[in-house]
């Protein structure tokens, strides 16, 4: 195996996305049925860490590298052991509040401060990646990290590890290539295993490009700078469900649940899909002032949905999937839960503006969505079909 290359620049922490973009999801946070993403691990003192230059050896380790550095962490190297590479991270020292010895409470704080301003293209930082490493005592772990724990052998045969060293928290994730060669070898001595489908991305999907993604591929994984966030939201707890004890007694598991939050969803992304072809060509002869109310609002309804597959493809357990019901989606509940969520109506406020977030208007334009796809389906029965 070839080493790790040592990597030196000044480059600084990325911007965060720009609005109306999809970063593809806030882990475990929202909707009051995700999990916490902070104070995952029982911290304890560890020297100050000095700082770690990064030294290029080569042009394309450079470029590979820096389109791939995260927000909160850094990415310093990378080796290669056969198909693709497993890349080196560093979490950025203003955000290292595990081995700092001082200033812990102050970084912390800012880790979390930094969270909420790129949210929902979250990083998970310092103690919460520690499950991934083999080092911290179970017990260290608060449950939701336990139960990542169960698949720490196979998700370190895939290339995932974290480690907690003197100069600061390290953190190595594969690419799509070296995670899909890995992924077929241990299916090799698992054949029960279904194959892993990843769509690799080189920029922010959109809303409805991400919902389109999650009907087709398990996990969308970035190459540029949310490639940290889309492993530690999407990839890791998509093999959670798919290695999970539930999949394991029943091999279809995966993919039943799978086939049914894709449907969930498509029932929503149907009736957008209606009303954005009713406004291209007014079939239906929807009056004019209607069309209007839902060109003015059909991108917040977008990024409603966007949101709901990016939270969906973020759980890591068959209990918080089972929570996704078709009825609640598919009519007003479930589906603009989110417009009322902390979190995400500051995410929302940033994309449209606080004073265009009414979430009864929005309400009204769904439900005159219904009808506009019932009078759709009416008109696209063959004569003499009721």
């Amino acid at each position: 195996m070839n080493s790790f290359v040592v990597l030196q620049d000044s480059m600084t922490a990325h911007q965060s996305p720009a609005p109306m973009q999809k970063e593809a999801a806030a882990p475990r946070l929202g909707f009051g049925i995700l999990k916490k993403i902070f104070s995952l691990f029982r911290r304890e003192s560890a020297p100050a860490a000095p700082a770690v230059e990064r030294v290029w050896s080569k042009a394309d380790e450079k470029s590979a590298a820096v389109q791939r550095d995260g927000v909160l962490w850094n990415c310093v190297g990378r080796e290669s052991d056969g198909p693709g590479f497993t890349y080196e991270f560093r979490l950025r020292d203003e955000y290292d509040d595990v081995t700092a010895s001082l200033e812990r409470v102050e970084r912390g704080a800012a880790a979390e401060d930094k969270m909420m301003e790129i949210f929902p293209a979250v990083e998970e930082y310092g103690a919460t990646v520690l499950y991934l490493d083999a080092q911290v005592p179970l017990k260290d772990l608060s449950p939701d990290a336990q139960s990542m724990r169960a698949n720490l052998k196979d998700l370190q045969a895939l290339g995932y590890r974290s480690e907690r060293k003197r100069e600061g928290v390290y953190l190595y994730l594969p690419d799509r290539e070296a995670l899909l060669a890995r992924w077929d070898k241990l299916r090799e001595a698992r054949p029960e295993l279904p194959s892993l489908r990843i769509l690799a991305s080189k920029g922010i999907a959109d809303d409805l490009s991400f919902v389109r993604a999650f009907f087709t591929h398990d996990a969308l994984l970035s190459t540029g700078k949310e490639f940290v966030h889309d492993h530690l939201s999407h990839v890791i707890t998509t093999l959670a469900l798919i290695l999970s004890a539930e999949a394991r007694d029943k091999p279809t598991a995966f993919r039943s649940e799978r086939s049914r939050l894709a449907h969930v969803l498509g029932k929503a992304y149907r009736r957008i899909m209606i009303t954005k072809s009713l406004l291209e060509n007014n079939i239906a002869e929807i009056p004019e002032e209607k069309l209007h109310l839902a060109r003015q609002h059909l991108p917040k309804i977008e990024a409603t949905l966007g949101t709901l597959a990016d939270v969906v493809s973020s759980m890591g357990s068959y209990e918080e999937t089972a929570e996704v019901d078709r009825a609640s989606v598919y009519s007003q509940n479930l589906f603009f839960r989110a417009w009322d969520d902390p979190n995400w109506k500051v995410y929302f406020e940033r994309c449209f503006g606080e004073q265009n977030i009414n979430t009864k208007e929005l309400q009204a334009v769904w439900q005159m969505m219904e009808d506009f796809e019932e009078e759709f389906d009416a008109l696209s029965k063959p004569q003499g079909v009721r």
